[in-house]
């Protein structure tokens, strides 16, 4: 079969375009769902669930979870003020004033 070039062309760039409006559709799709409310119902909320799975599987003991908490939250404070340190005075300037507003949003329940 001998197809002319331009149609070639043409027929290439419309499976192309297809294809790309098929994979970004796709994509929003995959965003949503693993976003929604019956994602996390089906697989569950795993902020806070690795160190119970931990306790569970590995039999932790109370010393244990103690000190891994403690590593978590040294980690948690490293991370965070490194971060810090990579912000201009201005950028930290509204950090500090962002996590003050928070800070008492939590104060007050």
């Amino acid at each position: 079969m001998n197809i002319p070039k331009p149609m070639k062309i043409i027929a290439s760039v419309t499976i192309l375009c297809t294809l790309l409006a098929l994979s970004t559709i796709a994509n929003a799709n995959h965003s949503v769902a693993f976003d929604s409310p019956r994602h996390h119902q089906k697989y569950g909320d795993h902020r806070g669930n690795i160190m119970k799975q931990m306790v569970k599987v590995l039999s932790l003991s109370e010393q244990q979870q103690a000190q891994i908490k403690a590593i978590k939250k040294q980690a948690k404070a490293k991370t965070r003020h490194a971060i810090f340190n990579v912000l201009t005075t201005e950028q930290q300037q509204k950090w500090l004033e962002k996590m003050a507003k928070r800070k008492e949003k939590s104060t007050r329940g």
